[in-house]
């Protein structure tokens, strides 16, 4: 949302409202803001802080991941050793170099 589209007062929730649907706490909210974290816009009234829901549903909708190329599951490692790791280990610890 730009700063010059206009924003109805009844499309502002708090920020209570706001965690509650991103399921992130308050105070979260709150460090997000403080810090710039991430591109949330929100108005301040007075001492109060309000977020558009529109903005605040946008900001969920950009964030979704979706996976180009599924990859398979990876094969299991074998902890089997080698019958060349097993043929090293026996002549070194044969010639004391273990």
């Amino acid at each position: 949302m730009k700063a010059t589209e206009a924003v109805q007062i009844t499309d502002l929730i708090d920020e209570r409202g706001a965690a509650q649907i991103l399921c992130i706490s308050p105070g979260t909210l709150s460090v997000w803001r403080s810090r710039r974290r991430y591109p949330l816009p929100y108005v301040k009234l007075g001492h109060s802080v309000r977020y558009s829901r529109a903005a605040v549903l946008k900001f969920i909708a950009d964030r979704a991941v979706v996976p180009l190329d599924p990859k398979p599951p990876y094969p299991s490692k074998s902890r089997k050793r080698s019958v060349a790791t097993k043929a090293a280990k026996k002549s070194r610890s044969a010639t004391g170099r273990e």
